[in-house]
């Protein structure tokens, strides 16, 4: 039989990795569409006018880079919580087996 405490523990581990992992995947994908987007704006501007968007890219990057990076990790750390949240490895024993 198992130890109700240690599936308990599996489940609310379980619950904690799916919420990093959605708040990770939230956070880098929408850090990431607006870094796009920034970095979509200085290529514009420097067919506008050029050698004026380097600097609008440059500070678009540097950033965007830091919420996407927090973002991955979040992502990173959650799915290693889910993993590890798997089944007990084997039946719990009493004590007293036949």
């Amino acid at each position: 039989m198992t130890d109700p405490g240690s599936r308990n523990g599996h489940a609310v581990q379980r619950f904690f990795g799916v919420l990093l992992v959605a708040a990770g995947a939230l956070i880098g994908g929408l850090s990431g569409l607006c870094t796009l987007f920034g970095v979509g704006a200085g290529l514009l501007e420097m067919l506008a006018h050029p050698g004026d968007g380097l600097s609008f890219i440059g500070i678009a990057l540097a950033v965007g880079a830091i919420p996407i990076i927090v973002g991955v990790g979040l992502f990173i750390a959650g799915r290693g919580l889910v993993r590890g949240a798997g089944p007990p490895s084997g039946p719990a024993t009493s004590g007293d087996t036949p």
